[in-house]
């Protein structure tokens, strides 16, 4: 399997197939008062706004993005794959009640989005289909033992599968096993962004591309945040940049205010490859739209695109986003991964590939606070590969906070009682986490030698 090298990097196939669909926006180029100014043109900002704009009395909503059209950041580069997990692994710290609460309103993210795209008109491709964790060492069953029993216990639907029942699913050569995930859903994520978009702008909300926030000033009840040919003048913001949290200098009557709490960045790479005939695909058995991830700690994802295969996977630190290097050599591990499963597939070269940054935190759950001497800075970001799910419940709880309804959210684990949490420094955090990539790693290696857990 060929690569083909991308024209841009950082533009996904999802982007590709939306440009003859977009409506590029002007930059804001004037001062402009309003009740929410929302940094930030991804799910979670163009979400919180359409939700604020549905309101029987809409408040004064503008959306800007700093860089490029709307959804050029993880928003329209995911693999589309909507993920509800429960974070069992939090129940010492949060509580069962907390952790199971915060999972039954994510779960419902496929019926919201289903029925905003109905309520806009948006055709983003929602498809149910279901989530395969195929094992490929034996130390991987006794894992998915455990996620079954863990899932179970919060009412999800699944079902372990032996080595037979795994393939008659999805024949990968090395597969021993698997653990399906039912309720998950796959969608098109530019599609979803750019009707989003074009909702808001028929609407009367003011978006605006290329507009990036340099300052953010707050006194006397006002925020205002500074662009480089225009301004905003708010009573409430919404910092909605994720993976681009390095948030603009902040000050409070002129003095430096708190930090937003910083995300770790990773790089994720993807890859679609060239048209796959249907005699290929059934002759690995990938009948249906299943959703597959093999279940090493460091290993690949992928799921039918129309007659394509999608693969993503192998992340790295981001350093240097701009290298596109770093494509090359994870596309190779990428392909090599997929070949080893299905040989079938190595003649297909890559038609598009991309990566960029997704941001992570401590506890591989995004955080929802707020800052200001009045509170009325609210933001909402490292949501850790599980984006379309959680930034659509997200929204939910943003857009419900500028609208002076947050107590009913209060309980779930993303919320963290209107402080910033206490992670550490943003260095020690990234020696760590590179620390555990390399732990990871070495885990894979021996697991994949060995029929015990590593």
């Amino acid at each position: 399997m060929s690569p083909h090298p991308p024209t841009n990097p950082t533009a996904s196939y999802w982007q590709a197939l939306a440009t003859g669909e977009r409506q590029p926006l002007h930059c804001l180029d004037a001062s402009v008062d309003a009740d929410v100014a929302i940094v930030g043109g991804g799910l979670t900002g163009l979400l919180t706004a359409y939700r604020l704009s549905r309101l029987p009395s809409p408040p004064r909503v503008v959306v800007l993005e700093a860089d490029g059209p709307i959804g050029a950041g993880a928003s329209a580069r995911s693999a589309g794959m909507l993920l509800p997990r429960p974070h069992h692994a939090l129940v010492p710290r949060f509580g069962e009640a907390r952790v199971r609460a915060s999972y039954e309103h994510a779960r419902r993210a496929r019926d919201e989005i289903a029925a905003i795209a109905a309520d806009a008109g948006i055709d983003c491709e929602l498809r149910d289909t279901s989530f395969l964790s195929v094992a490929i060492a034996p130390a991987h069953l006794d894992r998915l033992r455990e996620i079954e029993r863990a899932y179970g216990h919060y009412g999800m639907r699944c079902e372990l599968h032996d080595r037979d029942a795994i393939r008659a699913i999805v024949a990968g050569r090395d597969f021993i096993g698997g653990l399906e995930q039912h309720g998950v859903a796959t969608m098109n994520p530019a599609r979803l962004v750019e009707g989003l978009k074009r909702a808001l702008v028929d609407a009367g909300v003011a978006v605006h591309e290329n507009t990036r926030v340099l300052s953010i000033e707050e006194s006397g009840g006002r925020i205002r945040a500074r662009a480089p040919q225009g301004e905003i003048v708010a009573r409430w913001l919404v910092l909605a940049t994720n993976a681009f949290a390095g948030a603009p200098e902040y000050t409070i009557d002129g003095v430096p205010g708190p930090g937003l709490p910083q995300p770790l960045v990773q790089k994720s790479f993807a890859m679609v490859t060239a048209p796959i005939p249907d005699a290929v695909f059934d002759s690995i058995g990938w009948r249906g739209h299943q959703c597959v991830s093999d279940m090493r700690n460091i290993g690949i994802y992928a799921r039918r695109v129309h007659d394509r295969l999608f693969v993503g996977g192998r992340m790295r630190f981001a350093q240097g986003l701009a290298a596109s290097a770093d494509l090359d050599a994870a596309l190779h591990r990428i392909r090599a991964d997929l070949a080893h499963s299905f040989p079938e597939l190595a003649a297909f070269a890559t038609d598009h590939a991309w990566f960029g940054p997704i941001a992570l935190t401590p506890d591989d759950i995004p955080v929802i606070g707020r800052l200001g001497s009045d509170r009325r800075i609210v933001y909402a970001h490292g949501y850790s590969g599980l984006g379309l799910a959680l930034s659509t419940l997200c929204s939910r709880i943003v857009a419900d906070t500028v609208n002076d309804d947050a107590r009913r959210w209060e309980d779930l684990v993303y919320v963290r009682a209107g402080e910033s949490p206490e992670w550490e420094s943003r260095t020690l955090r990234a020696i760590r986490q590179r620390w555990r990539y390399a732990r990871n790693a070495k885990k894979d290696r021996i697991e994949l030698a060995t029929t015990a857990p590593a």
